[in-house]
């Protein structure tokens, strides 16, 4: 143990282990490594019991309190595995909850009691126009009532992000995973209600800004509602057909990653609770509204459609995809992203050099790809970046292959 305080997550199964890791570690690090926590990824069940399997792992989450791993940490910070840290902006989420209170989000007044109870009117009218299964809450009560529960509150944990204290809550949780069941689907929310339920009635909640679990699908449904379907290329974002727009797919997937990335800049933790794979629409790179604009987030979507492109070894269309997301970027002067993309191209053209050494044609691209890797090397010793060192390995290794050993 390094810290006293740690965060804590579940990916329980390959695809959300895989998923958080592909897209949430690093990220959650990085806030770690800022704020002084150790960070804590569970990836077996905490219990294994037929019980327990049959209902959502997302239960689990009220175990933690109660491995032994955590009575090491005077505050545990839990945080679903389908959440993004804006970590240029985001404080120690501890950092005013005392030790003997929760720290939660109060679901129904996300961003005010206002506008959520108009997300709601959205977000059922939209559901029941596509046949989705829902439960009707209107009010903060009927949330409770409608789950079986007295409705003694008006607000509600959201139970995403969390800051608990094994010594003050772990009896708490381990009433609301042994003394509730679960009730049907995921339009239940799992163990948020009852755990919502026990924790108010423990009048041990303290109330922190909404930033720190901000949900894009009720983001989206508020702000974005052309993004809640996956929309046919000629889509208008206007709604007179008489003005029609043709995007294209390009531009449809460029405007998801700028909705995406500013709802990103507007939280401390955006929570894609739901819809884990919009979670690769967000820049993480963008630190403020100014990076928003549409330029850098073409290049983002130029360098993720290279990387695809190279994937599949379809290395002309990768290459010319990098070098339009190079050319953006040095137009908006992103010197980070841009030593990230001449390090990809590097890579690629080292890639193809090795595959014509082994043909036994001209050599020429090993000498393109270590004028690209030392040009990414360059700037990043400038930027003191601890990444200068891995592409000093890569170069390292491009030049023996180049000299055939």
């Amino acid at each position: 143990m390094k810290q006293s305080k740690a965060i804590v997550t579940l990916a329980i199964g390959e695809k959300y282990l895989h998923h958080w890791k592909t897209f949430a570690e690093n990220n959650w690090q990085k806030y770690a490594d800022k704020h002084g926590y150790d960070l804590i990824c569970i990836d077996t069940p905490l219990d294994s019991s037929e019980r327990a399997q049959a209902r959502s792992a997302s239960w689990q989450k009220c175990l933690i309190l109660s491995q032994e791993f955590s009575q090491h940490y005077e505050q545990i910070v839990w945080i679903d595995s389908d959440i993004l840290i804006n970590t240029s902006i985001a404080p120690c989420i501890v950092e005013g909850v005392p030790i003997e209170k929760v720290g939660a989000v109060d679901y129904w007044s996300s961003p005010t009691a206002e506008l959520f109870s108009q997300t709601l009117e959205r977000e059922y009218d939209y559901w029941e126009s596509l046949g989705i299964p829902f439960t009707k809450d209107c009010t903060a009560k009927d949330y409770y009532t409608n789950y079986g529960l007295p409705s003694h509150f008006d607000k509600i944990v959201q139970a995403g992000v969390m800051v608990l204290s094994p010594h003050y809550h772990r009896e708490i949780l381990e009433k609301a995973y042994f003394g509730y069941e679960e009730k049907g689907g995921s339009e239940w929310h799992y163990e948020m209600r009852p755990l919502s339920y026990e924790l108010l009635k423990a009048d041990c909640v303290h109330w922190i800004d909404h930033r720190f679990n901000l949900c894009f699908y009720p983001y989206v449904i508020l702000y974005y509602p052309f993004l809640l379907d996956d929309l046919p290329a000629d889509y208008s974002l206007l709604a007179d057909p008489k003005i029609p727009i043709d995007l294209g797919w390009l531009s449809i997937h460029i405007q998801k990653k700028i909705c995406a990335t500013t709802a990103f800049i507007n939280s401390f933790f955006l929570h894609f609770a739901g819809c884990a794979r919009k979670m690769e629409l967000v820049e993480l790179s963008a630190t403020s509204w100014r990076d928003c604009r549409d330029a850098k987030i073409r290049a983002s979507v130029f360098h993720d459609m290279a990387c695809t492109y190279a994937e599949q070894g379809q290395m002309e269309q990768a290459i010319a995809f990098f070098e339009k997301s190079l050319e953006l970027k040095e137009r908006i002067s992103d010197v980070l992203g841009k030593a990230t993309t001449l390090a990809m191209l590097g890579q690629l053209f080292a890639s193809e050099a090795m595959l014509g050494q082994m043909l036994g044609d001209d050599q020429g691209e090993f000498a393109t790809a270590l004028d690209y890797l030392q040009q990414s090397l360059e700037i990043l010793q400038q930027l003191k970046s601890p990444d200068a060192e891995r592409i000093r390995d890569i170069i390292t290794n491009v030049e023996q292959m180049a000299a055939g050993k």
